[in-house]
């Protein structure tokens, strides 16, 4: 079956994509397009210079040369190295985002056009005319506002959005194709991989999003003085232009210059990262690109993080197995590491089972021999990655983004603490997630959507399998059922439940001591076993005098 692309794409830039793919050689699985102006293109011989360089060289060429869209995308694939491979993922790790600064000129433009003003002076006392740094969607300048506050004003290039949504458009259907007809490219996902790159690049080419991306996170840290963020300006933002407070501090990248003792550059490391860790797994909302210009240090010691366009959200699913993973780690519990990481992913038809279970089981026992002070995160990531390739095992986009946070993150806090080991945070990370899980807050949500379940099925069951009787007769079946009393029966075996899951979580905070504690026990602890006792009690007299009627 053969693939056309729609007319309506700009047939130039088509040419350019794809001539620049065949000069770079890298456009085999091309050719099932039905589209004699391709095939045309994939005629040129233009790539004999620089065919003698390695293909993962020459893909980062290409990407390059394709300017912003195809330059984000490499950068996305850089973290996805169980679908490239390691190779070209460090090689694509090499693109960069800088971009050529717009003419002053054309940013007041932008401005204008963003507020319909006639002029910027009706916004800002003063504007810079040199920005103070330009990436591939927009440029920062600083600023004064009418009111003498200073900030820095975020502008998006000018019909940059136009350009970027054209390529996109013309990526999925390259996608489309590689999906159909690209050979070993079908275990890669194209097709997803360009969707979801396609929703990240709309939401970067929205400043409004990212106002709401820092409302969000200072709302989710307003009590905690170890971070801060940006104060974003809502009457002098939009889509194309936001505008907040200019944050002084050294970026992790530049970290030399600081004249910290050790004591405080490993308790500024561990607090940070204990920040997104906060982010990842308390909120579910975490900045997704935390590399060191993105982190600053404050004066006051505090962490400060910009650029908040970049963020993802993190499901229930994800977050329970990557905790499991946590304090697996933490544990040094082998079995438990390997139970999670086969629940992290779906096994591809014909995968060789008894292989991978091996190779897991050397992976963990290798990882886990050494001290956690000597386990390194960013090493067993790229190993293990290197495995569930082998194997063709997809992960999914949201278990992928955390481990390139993590790796990340490990990495920038390097820069200014070389001893810095996040098995470490772990193994101390462990005891917040049993706290939350075993809180009061938490017991009473999940008693609480349980409840409302069984009383649902108490509810209905009765009346089902009336119509189920009824249904039955129909069809010249005789049944005869008595369901007397059944709704009480119904009702114990709810109480019952409930009853045993206090008794068991109440355990469990005793256990752990989880606070409020007085005199070494868990006061929420004592109260609910003594309530689980009660209701045992009463449930268990009220069963008695049932089978005495």
């Amino acid at each position: 079956m053969k693939t056309s692309i729609n007319s309506r794409y700009n047939s130039e830039r088509l040419k350019e994509i794809i001539s620049t793919l065949a000069k770079y050689d890298i456009v085999d699985w091309l050719k099932y397009f039905d589209n004699e102006k391709i095939k045309k293109y994939l005629k040129t011989d233009s790539g004999k210079d620089v065919l003698h360089l390695p293909k993962p060289v020459r893909i980062r060429m290409a990407l390059n040369e394709l300017g912003t869209t195809f330059i984000k995308f490499g950068q996305i694939l850089s973290t996805r190295s169980d679908i490239v491979g390691e190779e070209v993922a460090q090689e694509l790790s090499k693109l960069q985002s800088a971009t050529k600064a717009d003419g002053i000129a054309k940013v007041r433009a932008q401005i204008k056009k963003e507020f319909g003003i006639k002029s910027i002076n009706d916004l800002f006392q003063e504007f810079s005319v040199k920005p103070i740094a330009s990436a591939s969607i927009a440029q920062v300048h600083k600023a004064t506002l009418l009111s003498g506050e200073e900030v820095v004003v975020k502008v998006m290039h000018p019909n940059i959005e136009d350009r970027i949504n054209e390529d996109l458009e013309i990526l999925l259907k390259l996608a489309s194709t590689a999906e159909k007809h690209g050979g070993h490219l079908k275990l890669m996902h194209p097709l997803q991989l360009a969707k979801q790159f396609k929703q990240t690049m709309l939401d970067e080419l929205d400043f409004v999003k990212e106002f709401q991306n820092i409302e969000k996170f200072t709302n989710n840290f307003e009590n905690d003085d170890r971070v801060v963020f940006p104060i974003p300006f809502r009457e002098y933002s939009g889509k194309t232009v936001l505008t907040m407070t200019f944050l002084e501090g050294t970026s992790l990248d530049k970290v030399n210059t600081l004249d910290w003792d050790q004591e405080s550059k490993s308790t500024f490391t561990e607090e940070g990262a204990d920040v997104f860790m906060e982010m990842m797994f308390r909120d579910k909302f975490y900045h997704a690109d935390p590399h060191p210009g993105n982190l600053l240090v404050q004066e006051d010691g505090a962490l400060g993080v910009i650029d908040c366009g970049m963020v993802h959200k993190l499901d229930a699913k994800t977050n329970a197995i990557f905790e499991e993973l946590i304090i697996g780690v933490a544990q040094k519990n082998a079995e438990h590491i390997k139970n999670t990481i086969f629940n992290m992913f779906t096994l591809p038809k014909g995968v060789d089972y008894d292989t991978l279970t091996y190779q897991i089981d050397e992976f963990i026992d290798k990882y886990l021999g050494v001290p956690l002070n000597e386990f390194d995160m960013s090493s067993a990531i790229k190993e293990g990655t290197s495995i569930i390739q082998e194997h063709h095992i997809f992960i999914p986009v949201n278990m992928s983004s955390l481990m390139r946070v993590v790796t990340l993150l490990e990495g920038s806090s390097r820069l200014l603490n070389p001893d810095f080991n996040i098995a470490i945070l772990f193994e101390k990370y462990q005891y917040k997630i049993l706290e939350r899980r075993l809180s009061p807050k938490t017991f009473v949500k999940k008693m609480i959507k349980n409840v409302h379940q069984w009383e649902h099925i108490a509810e209905s069951f009765p009346n089902a399998l009336d119509k189920l009787i009824r249904k039955a007769n129909t069809d010249n079946f005789n049944i005869s059922l008595d369901h007397k009393n059944l709704e009480k029966s119904i009702n114990r075996i709810v109480m019952g439940l409930i009853t045993s899951a206090i008794f068991l979580g109440s355990a469990m905070l005793w256990s752990f001591k989880v606070p409020p504690v007085f005199n070494g026990y868990s006061i929420f602890g004592i109260i609910g076993v003594v309530i689980a006792s009660i209701l045992s009690y009463r449930l268990i007299k009220q069963i008695n005098k049932s089978e005495k009627e």
